[in-house]
């Protein structure tokens, strides 16, 4: 259920993927204390993660339960 997210994301930021291949999970995951450091601070953070500020709540909260839980 993440992998239509994430591959948004990787579409959105092909630069990306040089160093965090936003469409695979398992990457994704690899990267867990920085990408969930990243989406939990506030969204006026300048180093809030995703820069466009439009994932939804929800989404938000899916994907750090996801990094918690690997489910």
């Amino acid at each position: 259920c993440l992998r239509p997210i994430l591959q948004r994301y990787s579409k959105l930021y092909p630069a990306m993927n040089a160093r965090i291949a936003l469409d695979n999970p398992q990457v994704v995951r690899s990267y867990l204390s920085h990408v969930a450091r990243s989406m939990s601070l506030d969204r006026d953070d300048p180093k809030y993660m995703p820069v466009t500020r439009d994932l939804s709540e929800a989404n938000r909260q899916l994907i750090l339960a996801w990094l918690q839980t690997g489910k």
